[in-house]
C-alpha cells in the first residue's frame, strides 16, 4: 500500500499536480516519517526553497548515502554536481539495480561511465557500470549519408541490441529513431529543437508514438564557449578537456530532473558519467533515456 502511495504522488507531481501531491505525501509523511522517498518526493512536490531545503535536509538525515538529495541540496548551493562527493556509492540507492517505487528494475548499476577512443577509424564508445563491467558498446557506421549507430552487449560485436537511424541527412531538427534489433520494435526517438541546439543543445525525447516524454538539455553552454576559445590556444588547448566539464540533464515533463550526464576530466580520451537521479523510472523509460544520451553526445562532439 506504501508504494502505491508514493506511486500516485509522484504520478500527480509528473503530471504536475504539485498542489494534490503535497497534500496526498502530507498524510503519507504523517503516518511514515522515517521514509526517506516519502521525503524526496515531497522536496520535489513544494515550491518553496525553504521547504526544498527542508524536505531534502530531511532525506539525507535519514540516509545519508541518497544520491539524487546530495546532487539536489549541492545544486541548490550552489556547488558544481561532478564535485559533489557521494561516500556511501556502494550502498547507495542508486549503486545497483533494485526494485522502484513503481515496482520496476533498473536495468543498469549507476553511475555508468562512457569512455570514448580518441584515435578510431569509426566512432567508439565503450559502456561500463558502477563496477566496471562492460554493459554496452557503441558503434557508428562511417560512409553513410544518414547517421547510422549499432548498440552491441560489449566489444566482441556479436550481439546487436539496439539501432539508431536518423530521419534525414541533415542533422538540424532530425529524428533519430531507436529500435530493438532483436524484436525490430520500435522504441523511441530523440529530436532537436531546431536552431536552439547551435547555442544550447535542446532535445525532445520522443516515446515510439511520437509524443515527447523528457527534454535533453546543456546545463551550462559557456561551458562550450569557453572550450572552444581555449582550445585555439597553443599549449593550452590541450587541458581544455581535462579544465572544462559540461553536463547535460533529462528532466520529465513536470520539470523534474531524472538523468544526468557529466563530462570527466581526461588528457587522453573523453570519459562521461551517467546518474540515475529517478530510480522509479521503468526500464523502459531508462533505455530511452540512455539512447537518447549516446546520440546526443555523438552529436556534440561531432560539432566540436
Amino acid at each position: 500500500m506504501a508504494a502505491q502511495e508514493l506511486q500516485d504522488a509522484y504520478n500527480l507531481i509528473k503530471s504536475g499536480d504539485k498542489t494534490s501531491a503535497r497534500e496526498m505525501l502530507k498524510t503519507y509523511i504523517e503516518e511514515h516519517p522515517k521514509d526517506a522517498n516519502g521525503w524526496w518526493l515531497m522536496s520535489n512536490a513544494v515550491t518553496n526553497p525553504d521547504q526544498r531545503r527542508q524536505s531534502l535536509e530531511k532525506v539525507l538525515t535519514l540516509d545519508p548515502s541518497f544520491e539524487p538529495a546530495q546532487k539536489a541540496l549541492a545544486k541548490m548551493d550552489g556547488a558544481p554536481v561532478a564535485d559533489v562527493e557521494y561516500p556511501h556509492k556502494s550502498s547507495s540507492p542508486q549503486a545497483a539495480p533494485g526494485p522502484s517505487i513503481g515496482g520496476g528494475q533498473l536495468m543498469f548499476a549507476y553511475p555508468l561511465q562512457l569512455r570514448f577512443r580518441i584515435i578510431a577509424l569509426a566512432p567508439q564508445i565503450f559502456i561500463t557500470d558502477a563496477s566496471g563491467n562492460s554493459v554496452l558498446f557503441v558503434r557508428q557506421k562511417i560512409l553513410n549519408l544518414r547517421e547510422d549507430v549499432r548498440i552491441f552487449r560489449d566489444e566482441s560485436k556479436t550481439e546487436e541490441l539496439y539501432r539508431i537511424n536518423a530521419d534525414r541527412i541533415i542533422d538540424i531538427g532530425a529524428r533519430y529513431r531507436f529500435t530493438d534489433s532483436k524484436t525490430e520494435r520500435p522504441l523511441g526517438s530523440i529530436k532537436q529543437r531546431g536552431l536552439k541546439t547551435i547555442w544550447r543543445a535542446h532535445y525532445d525525447i520522443e516515446t515510439p508514438n511520437g509524443d515527447s516524454s523528457y527534454s535533453l538539455t546543456e546545463d551550462n553552454p559557456w561551458v562550450k564557449v569557453g572550450d572552444a576559445l581555449l582550445s585555439e590556444i597553443p599549449f593550452v588547448g590541450f587541458f581544455t578537456g581535462f579544465l572544462l566539464h559540461p553536463a547535460y540533464t533529462v528532466h520529465d515533463n513536470a520539470g523534474l530532473p531524472v538523468m544526468q550526464l557529466t563530462k570527466e576530466p581526461a588528457f587522453f580520451e573523453s570519459k562521461y558519467r551517467v546518474d540515475n537521479l529517478e530510480p522509479s523510472i521503468s526500464q523502459e523509460e531508462e533505455q530511452r533515456i540512455l539512447l537518447s544520451l549516446m546520440m546526443m553526445v555523438q552529436l556534440n562532439r561531432a560539432r566540436g
